[in-house]
């Protein structure tokens, strides 16, 4: 990137005026090797016996031979050193800049014994090495040790020297870094120098964005050496560095820094009317947003729900789709997934379909993960219009998979399989950092041993997190971001970063909530969700538990060769068990009685109760045939609430039976701290 001769910073310089830090390190390095060296060419000559003339000639030679560096270059010289004589705010940097490095003073110069001190001037005739001369060798060994070893030590000390951790990441990169190893232009050194005038100490602290942009405004605006197509292309040169940085605190401090930059940029360029004009012409729909969960349409018979603050409108039934073209034996095929499409989307009023690039589940290697994503793809691509009639949601696998490069990569991949140019909502499958939640909430409390994990360790932060999704928003390629399997804290903090960093806050949460599983209305995420709060929407998956809340699973198996569903296959058994404990058993009778004593079935009482859930915006349901399709629309069709009596009935039963999918009546003794799927349990 170039910048014009009328744009040119001419307080800058490319010239080296000192060592630069890489350059004195390479010089203390190469004095460490010199240092060993001579140790063990003097062990060499004892073990063999060799012949040696006055030992003080060793340790003269030691003198020739290290250089005598005195590493007086601070961290502030280098390509970008600005010349005393031009401008006064090329003056005023170099004098900052001074005083604020001050600290990284040079150790004091080694001393070397002279030439006239360590050479000799006996006249004895060289010999084998005698008793005296084995003592003196053995000093000169231990001479050039204790040498080595100040000199490595007096090196670690100055390179220990606190300086703010923007100035660390120059000093690691050797040079201000361009883009995908380019030079990088006069105009990015003029930032980097503005990094270096702020006076930053924690990369995290509010002072320091005031100093950063104190010092960007002082820089941009006395010198006007800033056009759009630089400030786009240093944009684009600043998030490669950050793709490229490994160290987790230096991206985050980077991340911070590309945000604070970003926003500084669009107070300089007020977009054009054109491009005014251009975004307001595009297919996504636009709105100034309220509260979520609010009605705003009705599609037959199905209500239309605000998913979080924005305007993004979801249906109240959303199509689940983890096990479509799965290896389950009763997987809807492609064909019928199609079909499920058709007739919700299509012919009724059902608008929202989640998935993963993690699905199917179960996969295998001809049905390989990301192969639902595929096809939905398939089936929106038949018709162009079809895609403007979905809000489709997707997520990227947690744990450790999480980082800025790739929720950014994987989104990436996603919007490939899925055939489109943008999803509606981005979602963490689960969180990047451990939480009890994470394994359904299954452990008996929060284990303060995983903080040391290695893995944690680098775990993604809240900052890294949000500014991805923010940069995914920015670019188009989403519209809205929440998470999946997490709790209170995660989504008030996710919120409470974003806000702060300028970026768009989460849109939604998506947990497991059912009859029997109500801890989302406990716990404190519909209170972190509701509208006065966080405003944030909820997808609630598993309300009919597995199938165990369809009744379906009560009644003995006659026939060991028929499957009822995926409770009967061994693979899905174990990692479902919580929704068949004996106390998740226990309460599902109770409710199945209720719903006969109504004239209704189990499965329409337990989908009409999370109809009438006020935290609830949309419940997601997968069906493995087109009659459950059916009876899941009946079920949302119909706009009679339960009675109120029936309401009263089940939080009786809850109130006896609480938490019944967190609960075993056949713990057994030697567990070893695990559960049946093999979760930590503390």
């Amino acid at each position: 990137m170039a910048v014009t001769a009328e744009c040119q910073p001419t307080y800058l310089t490319c010239g080296h005026s000192s060592l630069s830090h890489r350059e004195v390190s390479g010089r203390l390095r190469s004095g460490c090797v010199v240092a060993i060296a001579c140790l063990g060419v003097s062990c060499g000559t004892l073990l063999l016996g060799c012949q040696i003339k006055e030992p003080e000639a060793t340790m003269a030679f030691v003198s020739r031979a290290v250089p005598k560096i005195q590493p007086s270059t601070s961290l502030a010289s280098g390509p970008w050193q600005p010349h005393a004589s031009e401008s006064p705010l090329a003056a005023e940097i170099q004098s900052a800049d001074a005083r604020r490095l001050s600290v990284a003073a040079a150790p004091p110069a080694l001393q070397y014994p002279s030439r006239e001190q360590a050479s000799g001037t006996s006249t004895r005739t060289p010999s084998r090495v005698h008793s005296s001369d084995t003592v003196k060798v053995f000093w000169g060994f231990l001479g050039a040790l204790c040498f080595a070893t100040v000199w490595s030590a007096i090196r670690r000390a100055w390179q220990s020297v606190p300086a703010p951790p923007y100035i660390a990441m120059a000093a690691t990169t050797g040079t201000i870094p361009g883009a995908y190893g380019q030079p990088a232009s006069e105009l990015e050194g003029a930032v980097w120098k503005a990094i270096n005038r702020a006076d930053i100490t924690e990369i995290d602290d509010v002072g320091f964005q005031r100093a950063l942009y104190a010092s960007l405004e002082g820089i941009f605006k006395e010198t006007q050496a800033i056009t759009r197509a630089q400030a786009e292309a240093l944009m684009a040169n600043m998030s490669a560095l950050m793709m490229r940085l490994g160290h987790v605190r230096r991206r985050t401090a980077l991340t911070v820094l590309l945000t604070s930059l970003e926003r500084f940029l669009q107070n300089i360029f007020e977009p054009p009317a054109a491009e005014a004009r251009a975004s307001s012409s595009s297919p996504r729909p636009t709105g100034k947003g309220g509260p979520t969960n609010e009605v705003v349409g009705v599609v037959d018979g199905i209500r239309q729900k605000r998913l979080g603050g924005g305007d993004i409108i979801v249906s109240e039934m959303g199509l689940g789709t983890q096990r479509w073209a799965s290896a389950d034996f009763n997987a809807p095929d492609e064909a019928l997934c199609h079909k499920f499409m058709d007739r919700a989307i299509l012919e009724s009023g059902v608008n929202l379909i989640d998935t993963a690039e993690q699905y199917p589940i179960p996969s295998d290697f001809r049905r390989p993960e990301g192969l639902t994503e595929e096809v939905i793809g398939r089936w929106h691509k038949q018709d162009p219009s079809r895609r403007e009639k979905i809000v489709i949601a997707t997520k990227i696998t947690g744990g450790s998979n999480v980082t800025r490069r790739n929720i950014i990569r994987d989104c990436e991949d996603s919007l490939k399989r899925l055939q489109t140019d943008y999803i509606d909502v981005y979602l963490l499958h689960w969180p990047a950092r451990y939480s009890p939640q994470a394994n359904w909430g299954q452990s008996l409390a929060y284990n303060y041993d995983m903080e040391a994990a290695p893995w944690y360790q680098g775990a993604a932060s809240f900052e890294e997190i949000c500014l991805a999704m923010g940069e995914l928003i920015k670019s188009g390629k989403i519209r809205g971001w929440g998470m999946c399997n997490d709790n209170a804290f995660g989504l008030t903090a996710c919120c409470e970063v974003a806000k702060r960093l300028g970026v768009p806050p989460p849109v939604s949460m998506q947990n497991d909530f059912s009859m029997n599983d109500r801890r989302a209305e406990e716990n404190g995420v519909a209170e972190a969700s509701s509208p006065i709060h966080e405003n944030v929407g909820f997808m609630a998956y598993n309300a009919l538990c597995g199938g165990i809340l369809t009744g379906k699973y009560m009644e003995p198996r006659t026939d060991k060769k028929t499957k009822r569903g995926r409770f009967d296959e061994p693979g899905w058994g174990r990692t479902l068990y919580r929704y068949y404990s004996g106390p998740a058993l226990a309460s599902a009778e109770v409710y199945k009685k209720l719903a006969e004593k109504n004239g209704m079935s189990l499965t329409e009482l337990s989908l009409r109760w999370c109809k009438e859930r006020r935290a609830v915006t949309s419940t997601l349901l997968g069906q493995t045939s087109m009659e459950q399709l059916e009876e899941d629309l009946k079920y949302f069709q119909n706009p009679e609430p339960l009675p109120d009596a029936v309401m009263n009935a089940i939080d009786i039963q809850h109130m006896r039976n609480r938490l019944p999918i967190f609960s075993s009546d056949d713990p057994f003794v030697d567990w070893d701290g695990r559960g049946d799927i093999g979760e930590a349990i503390p």
